[in-house]
Parts: structure tokens; C-alpha cells; sequence
């Protein structure tokens, strides 16, 4: 079919009073539109499945309980979710955490939508408070933070997985968002 597909059973005593009192209703299918925490906490959830080795069964239990708030809410809200530009925020959004290791180029981005850069831009700003590329970088920077915690690849390829123009400019733009350069948030990370 060109894509994989994921479930998340879970049963319980919380599961069976939510449906019950139908707090989760009897319709299985609810289209929600985009959104990307949604997105990020099941892919969190997949990850942790696939790659964890114990212990993981209760991370994953208050993924699925924030899961489900936020499909109910989605649910119940739809009408303050589904406007268009709404939609279109969420929709990049996810586009930018599937292509995070990319140069994006926004206005080839844009043309995909049928809607200038500069629209595009004003109305990802009003939404989420910051401009597409600031947003784009910070989701760089916070993988880049992850990568450095969670691994021992260098700086230089950390920079170069993430599409960064050179390892210098990584190392800048690290130091000046976090206050420590890639090297020494690595070393605070292992000390704590």
C-alpha cells in the first residue's frame, strides 16, 4: 500500500468505566484532521515498542492516556479545529518533524499548499506564535539535543543528519539557543 500501519491496544478498568459512561462514545472512526502532537505521541509510543527493552509498558500507558484526551478534545472541538489554516499549520508541522534532517526551502513548501510564503508565514505565526523557519529550527535544535543525550555521534555528523550548512553554524545556533555549546550540554547530560 506504500505506507505501514500502527495500532495501540489497551484495555483496563479505566477503559471499560470511559466506555461505559461514554466518555469515549461507540464511533471507532473520528476524523480529527492534522495535528501534530497526536502525531509526535504515537510515533513517541512506536518508538518506545520497538526499541525498548523493559519498563517501557508505563511510558507508554500515559502516552495513550494523553492520546485519548487529545482525540476526545479533538473530537468535541472539531469546529475550532477543522478551519483551513488551522489545518494547514498542523499539516507542516508534520511535514517539518518527518523532514527535520532537510533543508527546507518554504516557498517551494508553500507552492505545494497553493498559498504565497508570506500568507503562508502570517498565518503559522498567529497559530503557534512563531515564524515556519524559527519553528523548524527549534524542532532541529531540540533533535539535536536528543541525538547528542541519547548517542555518541560526533558534532560534526549530528550537524550534517540535520541539514545544518556546516558544523560551525550548528555549534552557533546550539550555543546561542541553549546557552551551551553541543559539546558541553553533552558532558551536563552524562553528569546527570
Amino acid at each position: 500500500t506504500g505506507w505501514s500501519e500502527y495500532y495501540i491496544g489497551f484495555v483496563g478498568d479505566d477503559i471499560l468505566k470511559w466506555i461505559e459512561n461514554s466518555f469515549l462514545g461507540f464511533e471507532q472512526v473520528h476524523d480529527i484532521g492534522f495535528n501534530e502532537e497526536i502525531v509526535q505521541l504515537f510515533k513517541r509510543a512506536i518508538e518506545l515498542a520497538k526499541y525498548s527493552d523493559s519498563g517501557f509498558d508505563l511510558h507508554i500507558s500515559g502516552i495513550i492516556y494523553h492520546l485519548l484526551g487529545l482525540l476526545i478534545s479533538e473530537v468535541e472541538n472539531k469546529e475550532l479545529f477543522s478551519d483551513k489554516n488551522n489545518q494547514l499549520v498542523e499539516k507542516s508541522k508534520i511535514i517539518m518533524n518527518e523532514t527535520i534532517d532537510d533543508c527546507m526551502n518554504f516557498s517551494d513548501f508553500t507552492e505545494r499548499f497553493d498559498i504565497s510564503y508570506s500568507t503562508f508565514r502570517k498565518g503559522f505565526k498567529e497559530l503557534s506564535g512563531t515564524s515556519p523557519k524559527q519553528y523548524f529550527l527549534k524542532l532541529k535544535i531540540n533533535k539535536a539535543k536528543q541525538l547528542l543525550f541519547e548517542t555518541s555521534f560526533p558534532v560534526k555528523q549530528i550537524a550534517y543528519d540535520l541539514g545544518f550548512s556546516s558544523s560551525e553554524h550548528f555549534i552557533t545556533t546550539f550555543k546561542h539557543r541553549i546557552g551551551y555549546s553541543p559539546k558541553q550540554y553533552r558532558e551536563l547530560c552524562r553528569k546527570n
